[in-house]
């Protein structure tokens, strides 16, 4: 009888272990679902980059339009924004006659426009010289827009204001670069219009070309056009 007894208490012994065993894999299954899965792209590098050219406003000789950069961390983790190039470039784009259309190509422009400036975050010409102890350190950058900690689900807007001499055929177009620390790539946002968009100079009757530059005034809308993406890694 004593026998039997422990010959039933043995396989309920070894049920019980069969059971914290299941178990032990059920939650390391849901571990690896709930970590690996869900929350771990969550808690890698996740950033938000909009970029767009505002509607542009009279000034004196073109206009004055300006480039606004939105940047918003949309992870678990703590960024740390290290380096920002902002480069704006000037280019020609004609339609081609025989093509129904014509690719605005990013690398094209920046093979072949011409880069009217560069603005980068932090400005060497700005930071103080360590060596240099005669250096009025007041005169200095002390802050830089987008540098340092981006707390999650912070944002931070900055906008790139320009003077823009109006040219019929001129295009531009202004392309941001976000560095952050612990990635290889940096975050990319541009965005390219007519120079001045659909703002045309007013029409001078005793001058010809400003007859004909106002003339274009009636031309179909062009909407500015930009790119933006969501980064993870």
């Amino acid at each position: 009888m004593a026998e039997g007894k422990d010959s039933v208490l043995q396989i309920l012994e070894w049920i019980w272990r069969g059971v914290q065993i299941f178990a032990v894999l059920v939650a390391g299954v849901w571990t690896y679902q709930t970590f690996v899965w869900t929350e771990g792209p969550l808690l890698a590098q996740n950033v938000r980059l909009n970029s767009h050219l505002r509607a542009a406003t009279p000034a004196t000789g073109g206009c004055q339009r300006a480039f606004q950069v939105n940047l918003e961390n949309t992870g678990k983790s703590e960024l740390n924004v290290v380096k920002v190039v902002t480069v704006a470039y000037r280019f020609e784009l004609q339609r081609e006659p025989d093509k129904f259309a014509r690719l605005i190509d990013i690398d094209w422009i920046r093979a072949n426009g011409t880069a009217e400036w560069t603005k980068v975050f932090p400005d060497p010409k700005y930071q103080p010289d360590p060596e240099n102890k005669d250096e009025d350190k007041a005169k200095k950058a002390k802050w830089s827009p987008f540098l340092g900690p981006l707390r999650t689900t912070e944002t931070y807007n900055h906008s790139f204001d320009m003077l823009l001499r109006y040219e019929p055929e001129a295009w531009i177009y202004v392309e941001t670069e976000v560095y952050v620390e612990g990635s290889n790539q940096p975050k990319v946002g541009g965005a390219w219009d007519r120079v001045c968009g659909q703002w045309r100079p007013p029409v001078d009757p005793t001058d010809r070309l400003s007859v004909e530059i106002g003339a274009g005034a009636g031309m179909p809308a062009f909407v500015p056009a930009s790119f933006s993406a969501d980064w993870s890694g």
